[in-house]
């Protein structure tokens, strides 16, 4: 298990007790560098996080090699039609990387096309429809 920072330690605490049991198997873990098996998974679902700082060439290098062959990876960030920054700074996330609002150019011509080169393919189209600003 790698935590990175101690915010990490703080806020994950309370989630880590909830689930801490037999019935599931939690692990804190680099992202883009796993201790998992190849081909381990039949499905991973990645909610809200690689717009963190997460590099994407990466990310879905190592979803390919922890997937089993025919598995299903479901990814979703935060998204807004034109480019917005949005940099937190407080005293827990000062050394984080900023929150990476992506726009939908970066989503089509970057986030797909480093998935697609790593071996995924789009199941079915995108959803762009937005209502409010993610970051206000």
């Amino acid at each position: 298990m790698k935590v990175v920072h101690s915010f990490y330690k703080r806020n994950y605490k309370p989630i880590i007790e909830m689930y801490e049991n037999e019935i599931f198997a939690l692990s804190i873990q680099d992202l883009e560098k796993t201790n998992f098996k190849n081909n381990m998974f039949d499905y991973i679902t990645s909610l809200s996080v690689i717009e963190h700082g997460v590099n994407i060439q990466n990310y879905f290098k190592e979803m390919n090699r922890i997937l089993k062959k025919g598995a299903v990876l479901s990814t979703a960030s935060d998204y807004w039609p034109d480019k917005l920054v949005n940099k937190i700074i407080d005293k827990d996330t000062r050394k984080m990387s900023p929150n990476n609002v992506f726009s939908k150019e970066e989503i089509e011509k970057k986030v797909i096309d480093v998935a697609e080169k790593n071996g995924f393919t789009l199941n079915e189209p995108i959803d762009f429809t937005h209502e409010d600003k993610v970051v206000h």
